[in-house]
């Protein structure tokens, strides 16, 4: 489904890329008639920019359509990208660079991420990811704390709700040998991924130490499915104090092609859940 403003700006880029090369113009010719740049034209096809109805429509005109039905749809769609989604209203809990991702999230039929650092955000406890995001944050406020531990939560929501994405979620062993929050919390946090893993939508899979090398040591990244109506898929790779967005597809088929050898190399679904159920026992 294309409802957050993210898929719906990336939907109406999409249709704008395939018009322009339908009639067979570049970006240049694009950029002539917006009075800009092939980088602004490439950020519109890219859904990277907010949307003007003027533009659209002296594009259209370029483009050579006429159909007002067509013209009709198109402009309504740039009133549907000015929507804000609802992490909106947690603005104050939200990075800048991080929006992006909350939208890419919202409209993605599947995330599949490997992690070498915390367990995945949308598979964390309240107190694990309390301890997370003060650990991150020394000086936040509770109340800072406490908006951010609901933000998570709030992403939580569409794992339950209806068409939720599949989510597969991988774990290098070093994840889950890492106790943080104490004895307590991280026993919680152990069992509550042990239920998750049993919902069918989601998939959890460990990576044991005994597998040695693999192809993402060091690294964790998230790929973001989206609908084939939106764009490509979109990889996301969290920096210290930056974000990296990869969507050109030769990237990304290398990122994916990196997480079908981990799927290979990990432990099956049901036995990496009787790996995880066995630590929270201990």
């Amino acid at each position: 489904m294309t409802t957050a403003p993210t898929m719906r700006r990336r939907k109406l880029g999409a249709e704008l890329r395939r018009l322009r090369l339908a009639a067979g113009l570049t970006m240049k010719d694009a950029a002539k008639v917006l009075r800009s740049t092939e980088s602004k034209v490439s950020r519109m096809e890219n859904g990277h920019v907010p949307f003007r109805q003027m533009d659209i429509e002296d594009l259209l005109d370029l483009y050579g359509i006429k159909d007002a039905a067509v013209r009709a749809e198109l402009i309504d769609l740039v009133q549907d990208t000015r929507a804000v989604g609802w992490w909106h209203t947690y603005s104050d809990a939200v990075p800048q660079d991080f929006e992006l991702y909350l939208g890419l999230e919202a409209g993605a039929s599947k995330v599949s991420a490997f992690t070498c650092g915390p367990i995945e955000g949308l598979l964390q406890t309240p107190a694990y990811a309390a301890v997370l995001i003060r650990g991150a944050s020394p000086s936040a406020s509770d109340d800072e704390v406490d908006r951010r531990v609901r933000l998570r939560l709030e992403r939580q929501k569409r794992l339950t709700g209806a068409s939720p994405p599949h989510l597969w979620a991988i774990m290098d062993e070093a994840v889950l040998r890492r106790p943080i929050g104490g004895a307590d919390v991280f026993r919680d946090q152990l069992r509550h991924l042990v239920r998750c893993a049993e919902r069918p939508n989601i998939t959890v899979q460990v990576l044991p130490f005994g597998r040695g090398w693999h192809p993402a040591v060091g690294k964790s990244f998230t790929i973001l499915g989206l609908p084939e109506d939106v764009s490509s898929d979109v990889v996301y790779v969290e920096e210290v104090g930056s974000s990296l967005y990869v969507e050109k597809p030769d990237a990304t088929a290398r990122y994916k092609r990196m997480l079908d050898e981990l799927i290979v190399m990990s432990l099956p679904p049901d036995e990496s859940v009787r790996m995880i159920k066995t630590m929270s026992e201990e």
